[in-house]
């Protein structure tokens, strides 16, 4: 443990922990130039346009991906266009199966009033 000490007292030898320590602080920082208004009011612009192009490209690549995706849809409807009404005729019959669907609206109601249900329980 004295050798933890030892390194401590040596690291932080050159902290200045005298009276009037915020004082100083304050002095310093007040000395500071502040870059002119127009320098700032220039890297804020700076930063803007950078970000608008950033999000630019973000749209340009989400809309692609939509369009890549309707594309495929498209194809496979039109390669495989009686398969996939089979599936969705399958689909459709078992979601209009009205046991299903009373199960899956009470699922759905009951997921939705936990957080409430939950504020009722004691702490």
């Amino acid at each position: 443990m004295n050798d933890f000490d030892a390194r401590m007292r040596r690291l932080f030898a050159d902290a200045d922990t005298s009276p009037g320590f915020e004082a100083r602080v304050h002095a310093r920082v007040a000395a500071l130039e502040a870059p002119p208004a127009a320098s700032r009011r220039a890297d804020a612009e700076r930063r803007r346009e950078i970000e608008r192009r950033r999000l630019r490209r973000e749209a340009w690549a989400n809309g692609a991906i939509v369009a890549g995706t309707g594309a495929a849809g498209v194809a496979l409807v039109l390669r495989h266009g009686a398969e996939v009404s089979q599936w969705v005729e399958r689909i459709a019959s078992v979601a209009s199966d009205p046991s299903l669907s009373t199960g899956f609206a009470l699922a759905v109601l009951a997921a939705g009033a936990w957080p409430l249900l939950r504020s009722f329980r004691p702490r």
